[in-house]
């Protein structure tokens, strides 16, 4: 893996199959566009936590968010966060604090500070 890439046509991809991107646009008199898919929206988990939360069961060892360390990285698995959220949640929970009370989290762009979001 190259150190540093000059130029990002030389990046090792893989191929990613799109899906159909056809667009129905709408142009509205004030200006704005409205799009809209012409494909409809397969069924899909609308809660990204249970999303979540099922990736932490069947995808426990498979790494969630990463960031260099030293000359390596630090990753946090899926089971890893799940566990480390429900610890989280619970802190909050033993505190009064919940979906109606806002908090405020003053922190880096770590791996730690996501667990919090």
């Amino acid at each position: 893996m190259l150190d540093r890439i000059e130029d990002f046509h030389q990046a090792p991809c893989r191929p990613i199959r799109f899906g159909d991107v056809g667009l129905e646009i709408e142009r509205r008199d004030d200006g704005s566009l409205i799009l809209s898919a012409r494909a409809p929206l397969e069924p899909h988990e609308q809660n990204l936590m249970r999303r979540f939360w099922g990736w932490g069961e069947t995808q426990a060892d498979k790494t969630w968010i990463a960031e260099r360390e030293g000359g390596g990285w630090r990753r946090l698995t899926y089971g890893a966060a799940r566990r480390d959220v429900s610890a989280v949640a619970g802190w909050l929970n033993a505190r009064g604090i919940s979906a109606h009370r806002s908090i405020l989290v003053l922190s880096g762009n770590t791996p730690t500070h996501a667990l919090w979001m």
